[in-house]
């Protein structure tokens, strides 16, 4: 025992994983079970529920007891729900996925491997395939354009044309895992994007702090995108 520790004191799990969830509780079942199946078993899950009126968090308490839920006072958006649970939480990494994503059961240890080998990454993107058209990426992390716009990169290409690791921009946050220490050193989501370019701004201090971004091909998740908000809905573009 360490000189000036406390016998009893927490061991607190290497990743703390955080789902957002606002009305949309067919999903969450694929999601949590996703999560709950992952080979990296370091780890603790909490579930940020924005108010939803659908029964949402009674769902949640009901069958994930061992998840951490928290009930939001009202739909308080995509950033700051996060960090609810990154200030709630004490693990060295955290992850990111949405709540219509599932992931592979391996995805959690590929990220946590990446980051583990290079202190020098801040953050390490997934590779995101659309739900029902797997051979489809949807995300293969982020790129920044010379005109000032987030790039969703390889979006719409064949998955298998993203199959090598490299370093790029930034993660996607709807499955991402970032370093604590990075997050503690340039700060949280900034709250005043109330849902996305949260991640393009993080991304963004991210690489002014030199930190870099590894995209991890093996860190696969299906995901069924834009399925809360809607496609090009009104709230979509305006955010």
């Amino acid at each position: 025992m360490t000189p000036g520790t406390k016998q009893n004191e927490k061991r607190h799990p290497v990743v703390a994983i955080v789902v957002v969830n606002w009305n949309r509780r067919e999903l969450l079942a694929q999601c949590l079970e996703s999560l709950v199946a992952q080979t990296w078993t370091d780890r603790e899950i909490f579930v940020v529920d924005n108010g939803s009126q659908d029964g949402s968090e009674a769902f949640v308490a009901e069958n994930y007891p061992e998840v951490h839920l928290i009930r939001a006072e009202g739909n308080i958006g995509f950033a700051r729900a996060n960090n609810l649970a990154i200030r709630r939480s004490r693990s060295k990494f955290v992850a990111l996925i949405n709540n219509d994503a599932a992931a592979e059961p391996n995805w959690l240890q590929q990220l946590v491997a990446a980051l583990e080998a290079d202190r020098w990454l801040g953050m390490a993107a997934s590779k995101m395939v659309y739900h029902d058209n797997p051979e489809v990426i949807d995300r293969a992390g982020d790129g920044y354009s010379l005109v000032g716009a987030g790039v969703l990169r390889g979006r719409g290409g064949r998955a298998d044309a993203y199959n090598q690791p490299r370093e790029i921009f930034g993660a996607c946050a709807g499955a991402a895992l970032y370093r604590r220490d990075m997050l503690e050193d340039i700060g949280l989501f900034d709250e005043a994007f109330f849902l996305i370019y949260e991640d393009v701004d993080l991304s963004f201090r991210a690489q002014l702090a030199g930190y870099r971004c590894r995209y991890v091909p093996g860190a696969k998740v299906r995901h069924k995108a834009s399925h809360t908000i809607g496609r090009d809905s009104r709230t979509s573009v305006f955010y």
